[in-house]
């Protein structure tokens, strides 16, 4: 019995540790449609693409783990709007792999943009 407990947390805890794929949540708060936005990881991996995002609506996302060595590196999310690129580094990656389960990015009534990472 001892044995089956010590077996199931292992693969409980690989498993958790594996995510394929994260939650991004995008939210304008602005007053003004974004035309797209772009979040880009590891270069050998997808980038994650949204295209018009109304003034005060949210979409959500899936940016995939794609687990190809790439080295370290960190996240630049681009913001396109009628009148402005708006570009913001953030947070972490190791060979494509993420070390978060989701991601909040607000784009603000100021153009600037707000990231929250969830783990």
């Amino acid at each position: 019995m001892k044995n089956i407990i010590l077996l199931l947390s292992f693969f409980i805890t690989l498993f958790s540790c594996t995510n394929s794929n994260n939650n991004v949540n995008f939210i304008n708060e602005s007053d003004s449609k974004i035309d797209s936005i772009i979040l880009i990881g590891n270069q050998k991996c997808n980038s994650l693409k949204i295209k018009n995002l109304l003034p005060n609506k949210s979409e959500t996302g899936i940016l995939e783990n794609c687990n190809e060595t790439g080295g370290d590196g960190s996240y630049i999310v681009k913001i396109y709007t009628k009148k402005n690129v708006i570009t913001k580094g953030f947070g972490y990656y190791t060979n494509g792999v993420m070390y978060f389960d989701e991601v909040e990015i607000k784009f603000t009534k100021n153009n600037n943009i707000v990231v929250k990472e969830k783990f």
